[in-house]
């Protein structure tokens, strides 16, 4: 459980570093599969307004940006 929330904030910090950021390059990241991504960010569009425009535009977040660190 500890490692998917981990694994959620890096996701998070990703977006914020790079808006656009593609499914892809975030499993690569975070190193998991892709799928793993898909289910994160189902979870983490719960909590936090992100926002993907269609294929191939990656993930960012609409309206004011999350600052977190970690």
């Amino acid at each position: 459980m500890i490692d998917k929330v981990i694994r959620i904030f890096n996701i998070i910090n990703a977006i914020q570093a790079n808006p656009g950021i593609s499914a892809k390059d975030l499993a690569f990241k975070c190193d998991v599969n892709i799928r793993t991504i898909y289910r994160d960010m189902d979870i983490l569009e719960l909590i936090a307004p992100v926002s993907r425009e269609g294929r191939g535009t990656g993930y960012r977040f609409m309206g004011k940006i999350l600052y977190l660190s970690t």
